[in-house]
């Protein structure tokens, strides 16, 4: 089910640098936010490639045997919860990066053709120890700013902690 919910083709939109190293953007945007959008990119790309890869080990670990019966075996139950936590991580960073690359673009598209002399803020550059840290963080920079009909922090869809 969980490789089903997550759809690794889908994250190709997220792509903004291939877009504006076409461009005369390239050279406009600061460098340090350029940086940070290239590093999140190829974040997500090895996050997408990893979780194919983690799916394919998954399946090596159970075999043809049953999930009973696959983790009856301690051997096979170690190296079958080592590939779940894998995926875990993997599933993690890409909504990590994914989140702060669509809120960073939403910024950045808000502010019309001026977004190429902005440079980074902290609200959506900086490591938080968390995701939930970044979350709770953005939302305030992000609640106000509009892109189409909703705030930039609507367009990142997530349900809040219990």
């Amino acid at each position: 089910m969980v490789e089903r919910d997550v759809e690794v083709q889908a994250f190709e939109i997220l792509n903004l640098s291939r877009d504006f190293e076409a461009s005369f953007v390239v050279n406009e945007l600061d460098p340090a936010l350029w940086f940070n959008i290239v590093r999140d990119e190829s974040e997500i790309n090895y996050a997408t490639t990893q979780l194919v890869l983690d799916y394919k080990d998954l399946q090596d670990a159970i075999g043809g045997d049953s999930i009973a019966v696959a983790i009856a075996n301690p051997e096979k139950e170690a190296k079958i919860k080592q590939e779940v936590l894998d995926i875990f991580y993997d599933a993690d960073l890409l909504r990590q990066r994914s989140r702060r690359l669509l809120g960073r673009a939403c910024w950045l598209f808000s502010k019309g053709r001026s977004f190429v002399n902005l440079g980074p803020v902290n609200e959506i550059e900086a490591d938080a120890r968390s995701h939930q840290e970044w979350i709770d963080r953005s939302k305030r920079f992000l609640t106000q700013l509009k892109s189409g009909s909703g705030d930039c922090f609507k367009l990142l869809q997530f349900s809040p902690a219990p």
